[in-house]
């Protein structure tokens, strides 16, 4: 009787002892892939899901570069970090193009309240790139320095595109241009400096930081306007003018520029255009959208456009994009006489603009990716190309 008490009496101790040793996490949330095709858990509330295959090796967990080195690499990432453009924001991804047009806006708005920013892939944002810079023998082709597959990624034969989507700024006294970049800003072959026709050492002043709102003016720059270094963010701003970014949190200038705009467009969806029950209106991933590494924002004193495309994204591999016009006319009938006209092949489908009154205007599409779709043709006509009076 004795020993089985002193058996018992030592389990009592045991069980005691491992639960005052454990660390109570709560429960995991479900985290997706930065397209949303796949979910998964990741063991930190921060942290942002990479892939869910089983072949991904969770000793590489918070090691981006591992992405390109022992693919499939990581499950999860933490806050702060990024691989490619796609920069995890506790627990969310999003990229590091929403955070340079972020700051851009911040910039923007201590001059006047009439601004354009324009954010998308080279091709959309910039007029012009097919020029050659460099003399003698050292001459590029500046489009080659933003293509695919140019940059080798550290300790991998991967090769992936030298700079991700740039966000274009027309502000009051100048033009500011802005991009993340996948290689060292002063890489011997593709420098984004190289770009800008100025050799690779302008920005050697800048030190290393951990701080993503640390914009720091790049001394060594000898030509018109000014160049700043984010090192926390790799990434690059150039403006026309001597002018330089003021961000001081991203979360403000986020629910300042993007959220209240993205909340309005949201409601008018859940409202006049979801129905999960039919196919052609599900937009139950709408309210997850997140990246914005092609969005609009054009102001002029009280009007202003707020739009962004989200390409292949979710499970289904949708594009899709969210538009609103406030303080604009388009006068009687404009969704059909204007919008939906975007669809005329296939009467208007997949655009949605229905039921709308008062001074703001909401234009929202999907459609599926690699399937004929207003949406892809309208994006740029619908905000960039056009700039209401």
């Amino acid at each position: 009787m004795l020993k089985k008490a002193l058996t018992l009496l030592l389990l009592v101790i045991l069980l005691a002892s491992s639960v005052y040793a454990a660390k109570w996490v709560g429960p995991l949330k479900t985290r997706h892939s930065w397209d949303r095709k796949e979910s998964g858990f990741c063991p930190g509330p921060g942290m942002c899901l990479v892939t869910a295959s089983p072949d991904a090796d969770e000793d590489f967990n918070g090691m981006p570069s591992k992405y390109f080195s022992d693919p499939p690499g990581p499950k999860c990432i933490n806050d702060g970090q990024y691989i490619l453009d796609y920069f995890c924001e506790d627990g969310k991804w999003t990229t590091r193009t929403k955070l340079i047009g972020l700051s851009l806006l911040d910039f923007a708005q201590t001059k006047s309240n009439d601004y354009v920013l324009f954010c998308d892939d080279y091709e959309s944002a910039l007029n012009q790139y097919e020029y050659i810079v460099g003399s003698g023998g050292n001459t590029k082709l500046v489009e080659d320095l933003f293509r695919d597959y140019r940059c080798e990624q550290p300790n991998s034969t991967t090769r992936t595109t030298c700079t991700n989507h740039f966000c274009v700024l027309k502000y009051l006294g100048g033009t500011a241009v802005g991009t993340s970049l996948n290689t060292a800003v002063d890489d011997e072959d593709y420098s984004f400096l190289f770009a800008l026709n100025h050799s690779i050492d302008a920005c050697d002043n800048v030190q290393a930081s951990t701080d993503i709102t640390n914009w720091r003016q790049c001394t060594g720059w000898a030509k018109t306007g000014r160049v700043y270094y984010n090192p926390a963010l790799k990434s690059i701003i150039y403006f026309s003018s001597s002018a330089a970014p003021v961000i001081t949190s991203y979360t403000a200038a986020f629910d300042s520029f993007i959220k209240p705009e993205f909340d309005d467009v949201n409601t008018y969806v859940e409202n006049n255009v979801a129905d999960s029950d039919v196919s052609a209106l599900n937009f139950t991933f709408f309210k997850d959208t997140s990246l914005y590494n092609r969005w609009y924002y054009s102001r002029q004193l009280n009007k202003y456009v707020f739009g962004f495309l989200e390409k292949d994204k979710t499970e289904f591999g949708y594009d899709y994009l969210g538009i609103k016009y406030s303080g604009y006319d388009f006068g009687a009938d404009a969704c059909d006489n204007m919008f939906k006209q975007y669809g005329e092949r296939n009467m208007g489908r997949g655009v949605f603009c229905e039921g709308q009154s008062g001074s703001d205007f909401f234009v929202v599409a999907k459609g599926a990716r690699n399937s004929e779709s207003p949406l892809i043709d309208a994006w740029q006509d619908l905000d960039s190309k056009l700039r209401p009076k």
